[in-house]
C-alpha cells in the first residue's frame, strides 16, 4: 500500500513538473520576438504611412505658464516627403516663420519666408548627385524633430527606433505584457544605453527607460520613457504617449496625438508638449507639391549637374591660336628671307 501511495505521489509530482515546464516553454520571449520581427515591421510602418497628408498643431508649455504653438502640414506620396511648419510668434505676427523641408528622388531643399512676405529664401538645396546620403538623412531628422506625429509609430526624437536600438551599447533588460487603452496586447521593453558624456568625451553616461509596442500593429510605438541620467537620477525622466485614430493602413494605425510629460518619481508631473492631428487624409499627395515651382522658384535648381563641355572649347580655341601663330611665323620668315 505504501509503495502504491508513493508511486501515485511521484507520478503526481512528475505531472506537475511537466505542466510547469510546458507553461514556461510556451511563454513568449518578447525581446527575441522584437529582435527577429522589428526590422521588417519598421519597413512596413514606413511604407504604410507614406501615402497620406496630415495637418497638425503643436503646443509647447513653458514653466512660467506661457505657451508656444506651431502649425504643420505633412505631405507624402511614397517617393517624396514634404513638411511645412508655421512657427507662430505670440509677440509679433510679422516674426511668424514659415519653413518647408522637401526630400524627393531628385534631391532635397529647405526654404523659408516670414509671414506677409511672398518670396521664399533658399536655405539649402542639392540635387541627388550633389548631396550625400548623410545630408538627406539630416533633413529627414529635422522633419522628425519638427513634427513628430506622422513619424511617431517608428521614431524617437531624431532617430528611427531601428537605428536607436542598434546603437552601440544599447540593450534590452526585460519585457512584460501590460494592459493599456488599446484592446490589443501591448509589450513593454525596458532598456539601457551608454552614451557619450557631454561634459567629458572620455566617459560614458548611462541612460535608459522603456518602449511600449503593439506587436499586432507592426510593432507600432505606443509609449516611450527616457531617463537621461539612469544612475544619478533614476526617478526623473520624460514620458511620450502616442494616441492613434480609428484609421488604419493595413495593420498600421494612423497616429492622432502625442503628449510629452515630465516625470518625477513615476508620476506625470508637467505636460511639456502636445501635438494633435487637425486633419488626416489617407491619400498620396500630388507630385506638384514637391516641386520648387510650387513656391515660385525655378525647378532647374534641383536638376542634376551636367558634365561640363568647357574642355572642348579650350581645345578649339587652343587649335585656332596655334594656327594663327603658325601663319604669323610663316609670314615673318618669308618677309625676312626676301630682305
Amino acid at each position: 500500500m505504501l509503495r502504491f501511495t508513493c508511486t501515485i505521489l511521484c507520478a503526481f509530482a512528475l505531472s506537475l513538473c511537466v505542466s510547469c515546464v510546458s507553461v514556461h516553454a510556451g511563454e513568449t520571449d518578447w525581446i527575441e520576438e522584437f529582435n527577429r520581427e522589428y526590422e521588417g515591421s519598421a519597413k512596413a510602418l514606413m511604407a504604410n504611412l507614406q501615402d497620406m497628408e496630415m495637418k497638425t498643431k503643436e503646443t509647447q508649455f513653458n514653466e512660467d505658464g506661457t505657451s508656444y504653438s506651431q502649425l504643420s502640414h505633412y505631405f507624402s506620396n511614397g517617393q517624396s516627403v514634404r513638411l511645412d511648419v508655421q512657427r507662430i510668434s505670440p509677440d509679433s505676427p510679422a516674426e511668424t516663420l514659415n519653413i518647408v523641408w522637401v526630400v524627393t528622388p531628385e534631391g532635397r531643399f529647405i526654404i523659408h519666408r516670414k509671414e506677409g512676405v511672398k518670396e521664399y529664401v533658399v536655405d539649402s538645396i542639392g540635387s541627388v548627385d550633389r548631396v550625400s546620403e548623410e545630408s538627406t538623412e539630416s533633413v529627414m531628422a529635422q522633419m522628425y524633430s519638427n513634427n513628430a506625429l506622422p513619424f511617431s509609430p517608428f521614431t524617437i526624437g531624431q532617430d528611427t527606433i531601428l537605428d536607436y536600438t542598434q546603437l552601440p551599447g544599447f540593450r534590452f533588460n526585460s519585457a512584460e505584457v501590460i494592459s493599456g487603452d488599446s484592446p490589443k496586447q501591448l509589450i513593454k521593453l525596458s532598456y539601457q544605453l551608454a552614451v557619450e558624456d557631454p561634459d567629458d568625451k572620455n566617459k560614458k553616461r548611462l541612460t535608459g527607460g522603456w518602449l511600449v509596442f503593439c506587436p499586432d500593429e507592426e510593432w507600432a510605438l505606443h509609449e516611450a520613457y527616457f531617463i537621461p541620467f539612469l544612475e544619478e537620477r533614476p526617478d526623473v525622466g520624460i514620458l511620450f504617449e502616442i494616441n492613434y485614430s480609428d484609421k488604419t493602413v493595413g495593420k498600421t494605425p494612423i497616429p492622432s496625438a502625442i503628449r510629452e510629460w515630465a516625470y518625477v518619481k513615476g508620476e506625470k508631473k508637467t505636460l511639456r508638449r502636445e501635438v494633435e492631428a487637425l486633419e488626416i487624409m489617407a491619400r498620396p499627395s500630388p507630385t506638384s507639391v514637391f516641386k520648387l515651382s510650387e513656391f515660385n522658384l525655378s525647378d532647374s535648381m534641383l536638376q542634376p549637374a551636367t558634365r561640363s563641355q568647357g574642355w572642348l572649347w579650350f581645345l578649339i580655341i587652343g587649335n585656332v591660336l596655334l594656327i594663327i601663330c603658325v601663319i604669323i611665323l610663316a609670314r615673318f620668315a618669308k618677309k625676312k628671307k626676301s630682305e
